[in-house]
């Protein structure tokens, strides 16, 4: 959550997104929220704004690392959800 409000701070709105999925994500998961696995679908909105973000690397170049890791959980809770159909 602290760099999803550093994101806004700076106005990088599409790293805001990704960091508040994750945030979302992991909130419902861990207070067994019922619609927690349809939350996975969702999970797609920020893989779209990671490719934003690297077709623009330059102006994130500082915040590329963290939305590496955030993006790589995303597309594992994305594919969790679509294997198992």
């Amino acid at each position: 959550m602290v760099f999803a409000v550093f994101s806004l701070k700076k106005k990088k709105y599409l790293a805001f997104f990704i960091s508040f999925f994750i945030f979302s994500s992991f909130l419902m998961k861990t207070t067994n929220f019922q619609f927690a696995n349809s939350m996975g679908y969702l999970m797609l909105i920020p893989i779209i704004c990671f490719v934003l973000i690297l077709s623009n690397f330059k102006n994130y170049k500082n915040e590329l690392s963290i939305l590496v890791i955030f993006t790589a959980y995303n597309m594992g809770e994305f594919f969790k959800i679509v294997l198992l159909l």
